[in-house]
């Protein structure tokens, strides 16, 4: 307990939002709608399949999707699990994910084959040295980089389909799942957003749990209750999507 602030996990909010607001629709994405209850389902499922591709705490996960209702799961998934969210940018391409892929040394890489017109797995492949067997990634440029997660599709080399992933979830238990989440500490950092880069690169910037306690305190004076639904337009790999949208759903119960 800080003298301040009570310290809170991002990871634990699914769980507690289900506790709260239980069966109260939680989340609606191209006619998908899912509960509290079934979110906190969902980030448990891909927390688990995350362990089960070997996601240790502490490492790196960038997630370079568009929006979808798998962003949030991924999302609280990542930081339940201790490791560290690296929201990229989907306007971005190959120079510009090169270098945050190595720049942030993340350990593994999450995106979709082919969203709308852009084939996000081609530029992937143009950047990364991805193996002919298997799915572990050996390219000298990303000494960090373990592996590539796809949504969507099937079939492709040198990739984890996320579907398949998800389907091996039960090879870690429910238990290990909780014993990874009670070891993460509200002071380690769970998030590194990147900067526009319009005066120069783009540059990481760390946060830590503690921005529960923005996003709470933005709630109450913006009066955001359980009765209130947030239009999500705003692309959650920008702070300000992700916290308002992302987060205050589950804090608030909208």
């Amino acid at each position: 307990m800080r003298a301040w602030f009570e310290g809170r996990r991002l990871g634990d909010l699914p769980w507690q939002a289900a506790q709260q607001f239980g069966d109260r629709e939680g989340l609606i994405f191209n006619g998908r709608r899912h509960s509290f209850h079934q979110i906190d389902a969902e980030v448990d499922l891909a927390a688990r399949a995350l362990m089960a591709e070997g996601v240790q705490a502490g490492d790196h996960v960038a997630l370079w999707l568009n929006n979808s209702d798998d962003w949030i799961f991924l999302m609280y998934a990542v930081t339940k699990i201790g490791a560290v969210l690296v929201p990229i940018n989907t306007r971005f391409r190959t120079n510009d994910l090169e270098y945050v892929l190595r720049q942030s040394d993340s350990a593994v890489l999450i995106t979709h084959d082919v969203s709308g017109p852009i084939d996000y797995l081609d530029m992937v492949r143009t950047v990364v040295a991805l193996p002919d067997d298997g799915a572990d990634i050996t390219d000298a440029k990303f000494p960090e980089l373990r592996k590539v997660v796809i949504l969507g599709g099937g079939g492709h080399p040198g990739v984890v389909n996320w579907d398949e992933a998800k389907a091996s979830a039960s090879e870690t238990s429910a238990e290990s799942l909780d014993a990874r989440a009670a070891n993460v500490s509200p002071d380690d950092i769970a998030l590194i957003m990147y900067t526009s880069g319009t005066t120069g690169f783009p540059k990481g910037a760390m946060h830590s749990h503690i921005s529960i306690r923005n996003v709470e305190e933005r709630a109450y004076r913006m009066a955001i209750t359980m009765n209130d639904g947030i239009m999500a337009y705003l692309p959650l790999f920008h702070v300000f999507g992700f916290s308002e949208c992302g987060m205050m759903a589950l804090v608030t119960g909208a």
